[in-house]
């Protein structure tokens, strides 16, 4: 095996720590008769095992036991649901993760993600009974595209995975895989994505002041610039390796900025204008086009023929009319405004003052 490393990662799938250097192990007793199954259901003999010292640059020491010694892995890898399950928080951010035991704070490292592409599928569904129908499009979509099926699912134990998702894998043939409960450590690139995606959807509607409605759309918006921005990991972006070719970054604009769209000829009048002022909401999926939002029937466009003016948003609407003050006179009395206390009972109040808006009651 080339390319080997002694630095030992983190590892959010592994149920098991292993390394390929038997130098790196304290104490060490050989096996007989021992594979261990990788995710690319390949199987690999497994040497040995013992325990492997973690020395932090933080002075800390973490001792793992159980270490099994496979020289045919690339990477060393610890398991971060064994480490969780022996009462450590790992904190994720990006690829590096920190690793506290209760509140002390024991030290840094980074974390393995081995996933072919990360190129991601985002899909609005209205509640969570639609995923079956999702997945199953992209299923669909997905084996078209690259002429193989797909052999392994994934999943969280969701409440949304029903009994149908279990049919339809048993009768194609795909392996659903289920993490530990109340695991998400075990999904870590996963969760990290989606906090991405959120953190991202978060701030450029913030950015553009457009209304909370249009989430979707800019989830969809967000996805589409992950997809094709390339990632430090491997140089080129997830479009190039899910799809083989460049991506068009002409096609690139600012999200929310100012849109004048073209009215089509069928559509319009020989009198009036011939663009409409929109804002930008994000790309068609299947075709070179853009979604604009038109603010005033508050609908989406999709067109080609837009203009853009990226350096300027759209500002929410205001009244135009000009505000006056509302002056009824000295005379006028307002019930919800004034209050009196006086004295003496309910008859003898209204016997004595003409006009009486309301009385609660005797003091």
């Amino acid at each position: 095996m080339t390319d080997r490393s002694r630095n030992l990662w983190l590892d959010s799938i592994a149920t098991v720590h292993v390394c390929n250097d038997q130098q790196q192990f304290n104490s060490y007793e050989l096996v007989a008769n021992c594979e261990m199954v990788m995710g690319n259901y390949q199987s690999i003999k497994v040497l040995g095992q013992g325990m492997v010292e973690l020395n932090f640059r933080s002075g800390k020491k973490l001792t793992l036991t159980n270490v099994l010694h496979v020289p045919d892995v690339r990477k060393n890898l610890v398991s971060a649901s064994i480490l969780c399950n022996k009462g450590f928080k790992i904190i994720l951010e990006s690829d590096k993760f920190a690793l506290l035991k209760g509140d002390i704070y024991v030290g840094k490292g980074y974390c393995n993600e081995d996933d072919f592409s990360r190129f991601t599928y985002v899909y609005l569904m209205r509640s969570k009974d639609e995923a079956f129908d999702m997945f199953k499009h992209f299923k669909n979509e997905a084996e078209n595209l690259f002429s193989k099926k797909i052999k392994v699912l994934r999943s969280d134990r969701g409440k949304y995975f029903s009994n149908e998702f279990n049919v339809l894998c048993e009768e194609q043939g795909v392996v659903h895989e289920c993490f530990a409960p109340y695991t998400p450590q075990q999904n870590g690139l996963v969760e990290r994505k989606n906090r991405t995606l959120a953190n991202m959807v978060n701030s450029i509607l913030l950015n553009v002041k457009l209304p909370y409605n249009l989430w979707g759309e800019a989830l969809l918006t967000v996805c589409y610039i992950l997809n094709i921005m390339p990632s430090k990991k491997f140089k080129v972006s997830p479009y190039e390796l899910w799809k083989g070719r460049m991506p068009n970054l002409d096609y690139f604009k600012v999200w929310g900025c100012l849109a004048y769209y073209r009215v089509p000829d069928q559509q319009g009048t020989k009198l009036g204008p011939r663009a409409v002022k929109g804002a930008f909401d994000g790309y068609a999926q299947h075709f070179k086009a853009y979604h604009v939002l038109d603010l005033v029937p508050n609908t989406i466009i999709e067109t080609r023929d837009v203009v853009f003016i990226e350096n300027k948003d759209i500002k929410p609407r205001k009244s135009q009319r000009v505000r006056k003050v509302k002056d009824f006179g000295l005379d006028f009395i307002s019930s919800q405004s004034l209050a009196f206390l006086v004295e003496g009972n309910r008859e003898s109040v209204i016997r004595n003052i003409l006009i009486i808006l309301n009385v609660d009651g005797d003091p």
